[in-house]
């Protein structure tokens, strides 16, 4: 087994962690005993800086690992990130031919908004990282989210398998335009629509220290 899926499994068990603190009455004392395992296993992990996706940015101003499900540590779809539902993705073909990302995800009770549906905002986020792999479907730098506006149908459902479909509207010049929707089995529960600024991501790496830096 891979490091990479080492880490897919260990996020996993951590997502199943925070569901059962959420949706399970727990005692102080296991509470007490809970807290006392986790530090120590805080101790096991190591304590290296881990290289940043950024860090992977070649000459041509695009990340050098051109899997779409490399991001394994976003905040809102990385498998190996344990507070995101994670995601998975492929590249799949339009009607008019051309491509777009597909991504399937479920939601659970952790990511819960209204009853029952997905936090609006959790929407928004899977919504932005989904509009942001558009970029890898055309030549050119990476780019930064300039706008992101997002339309809400109906709600959209935990439990519930959801596909995503984001796809580049248009390109001018440094300005990319992508769209989006999600839909739970035939339901248009929710769709998007982003503007993305080409930007030289290695400067910006530069000219933004790191915190304490």
């Amino acid at each position: 087994m891979s490091t990479r899926d080492l880490e897919q499994e260990f996020a996993n068990e951590l997502r199943g962690v925070l569901w059962q603190f959420k949706t399970a009455e727990t005692d102080d004392a296991a509470l007490r005993e809970a807290i006392d395992q986790v530090k120590t296993l805080r101790d096991l992990l190591g304590a290296r800086p881990r290289r940043r996706w950024f860090d992977a940015i070649d000459e041509s101003g695009r990340p050098d690992d051109v899997d779409l499900n490399a991001n394994d540590y976003s905040l809102y779809s990385g498998r190996a990130c344990p507070v995101a539902a994670p995601l998975t993705v492929r590249v799949v073909d339009l009607a008019d031919g051309r491509r777009a990302i597909e991504g399937r995800v479920t939601c659970n009770q952790l990511y819960e908004g209204p009853p029952h549906g997905v936090h609006g905002g959790y929407v928004a986020g899977l919504f932005d990282d989904m509009l942001g792999g558009t970029i890898r479907l055309v030549e050119g730098p990476s780019a930064v989210t300039g706008t992101l506006e997002v339309k809400y149908r109906k709600i959209t459902p935990l439990d519930t398998e959801l596909r995503f479909l984001a796809w580049v509207h248009h390109e001018s010049g440094r300005r990319i335009h992508s769209r989006a929707t999600c839909h739970a089995g035939e339901v248009l529960t929710a769709e998007a629509e982003a503007l993305f600024i080409r930007v030289d991501m290695q400067a910006l790496a530069v000219r933004v220290p790191p915190a304490g830096g």
